[in-house]
């Protein structure tokens, strides 16, 4: 779960997070990857085809929970006659042959890759190498804490995610705030009692946040800015 062995002094230090609509101190920003920081469905896109086509699976009536559940858990669904830890090996293998063309996007190196490494912390839906080859290929720097599909036993939309990166950071849900782009990413961070900021670039992503419960939707990361808080007093 830690990528760093720096030690994190939340406690010591909290960041200004606006929008145009929204103003809050927090001691942590929680970022998901995929969607969020990285342009990497494409890629994801692409794996999951191959697969797909190479085990005769329809992927039609899954395709959402595809980009929003842990491959075991996504396989299990969607796939149920196979054995799931063989089928998530395989895929896992083509994600990260993949992974080495994910680009950010716009305003991620302003956002995320602006923070001090040692409080920066990822939660994602893929697998610990795979993510790690995201943000690499993508430029931007590696997070103190990454809490990946490994690191839990039940994946998004189920609280555990974020709740183990509460604890990661030994911090309470209403010292952070999560930055999310799905649904069951959203529904996550809210069932661990974290307030959710959602990132909808297109109207159709619009449209599948516009009943979550999120304290402001923007159209991409250069609508956010987080800033250092500065201390007064002792």
């Amino acid at each position: 779960m830690r990528t760093s062995t720096a030690p994190i002094e939340l406690r010591k230090r909290s960041f200004v997070v606006s929008t145009a609509n929204y103003h809050t101190v927090a001691k942590a920003v929680i970022f998901d990857l995929d969607g969020v920081l990285v342009d990497s469905h494409p890629q994801i896109d692409q794996a999951l085809r191959q697969w797909a086509r190479s085990r005769n699976v329809d992927l039609t009536r899954w395709w959402q929970e595809a980009h929003a559940l842990t491959d075991p858990e996504f396989i299990a669904l969607a796939a149920p006659h196979l054995d799931v830890d063989r089928e998530t090996q395989a895929l896992r293998v083509l994600e990260y042959e993949l992974a080495g063309t994910a680009r950010p996007y716009d305003g991620a190196q302003q956002s995320y890759g602006s923070m001090p490494t040692e409080v920066t912390c990822i939660v994602t839906s893929g697998s610990r190498a795979t993510v790690l080859r995201r943000i690499r290929a993508a430029g931007l720097p590696e997070p103190s804490i990454l809490i990946a599909a490994e690191d839990v036993r039940r994946g998004k939309p189920h609280p555990e995610p974020y709740l183990t990166a509460l604890e990661e950071m030994n911090i309470s849900a209403g010292e952070a705030i999560v930055i999310e782009d799905s649904p069951a990413g959203v529904r996550s961070a809210c069932s661990a009692g974290i307030p959710v900021i959602g990132i909808a670039r297109t109207p159709a992503a619009a449209r599948e946040l516009a009943d979550e419960n999120l304290v402001d939707r923007l159209p991409g990361l250069t609508s956010l800015s987080i800033t250092e808080h500065s201390h007064t007093g002792p």
